[in-house]
């Protein structure tokens, strides 16, 4: 991780998943590759890579293409862990779940392993104890109770921008964005939806940063170099 920025400007929102999903495929090890060797990373274990996904509008394009050819057999499925930066406390088949976005539209329909998939838990008893359980399941994944600034927790994090300048369900000038304690928090925004989201600590906590992808004029506005 460099922190150099880079600014990848183009055409429209075909291209804009075009370049995302090449981008996502450079990052990740090919699907043909010599037998595994035991990583760090990994806990000694098999290489993996994780992948933090987004919702909202903007990643449907680049969850769509990921489920076709040429780039469903590019991908490493069985060494690729998909987590979600953010979701709201709703049913897993709901139209509003971000994790159930992407698993109808590239996760389910090219068979990603099921221990792969890690969705948060958002028909637990309350945002608090999803928050609790997610964070969990990360320092389970990682393989230690803190972060390591020389290993990473995500080899990618894919985040959207809202028009009003929000991403990950973190609003501007939101306390949680100074948050370094936890890993997830539950966040109450939007009126009654109940959201719960990968806090800054985890967010920085990866190998290559993906950035934001911005869709349109509305939402370029809200970026500041």
């Amino acid at each position: 991780m460099t922190g150099k920025r880079e600014v990848i400007v183009v055409a429209d929102a075909d291209a804009l998943a075009t370049t995302a999903a090449e981008r996502l495929l450079a990052r990740l090890p090919p699907p043909a590759m010599p037998p595994p060797l035991p990583s760090p990373a990994s806990g000694g274990g098999v290489k993996r890579a994780a992948v933090a996904l987004t919702g909202g509008s903007s990643p449907e394009g680049l969850y769509r293409l990921l489920a076709q050819e040429p780039y469903r057999s590019r991908l490493p499925w069985e060494r690729v862990h998909w987590f979600i930066g953010d979701d709201r406390f709703v049913p897993p088949d709901d139209p509003l779940s971000n994790m159930g976005m992407a698993r109808r539209l590239f996760l389910d329909r090219v068979k990603a392993p099921p221990a792969n998939i890690h969705p948060m838990a958002t028909t637990a008893e309350s945002p608090e104890a999803a928050a609790q359980l997610y964070e969990s399941e990360l320092k389970h994944f990682y393989g230690a109770e803190r972060l390591d600034r020389a290993r990473p927790l995500f080899d990618l994090v894919l985040m959207g921008l809202g028009s009003d300048g929000h991403t990950a369900s973190l609003f501007p000038g939101a306390p949680a964005l100074d948050e370094l304690a936890d890993l997830a928090a539950d966040r109450r925004e939007r009126g009654k939806l109940l959201f719960v989201a990968l806090l800054r600590r985890a967010a920085k906590k990866l190998r290559d940063p993906e950035g934001v992808r911005v869709e349109g004029h509305r939402r370029s506005d809200a970026v500041v170099l």
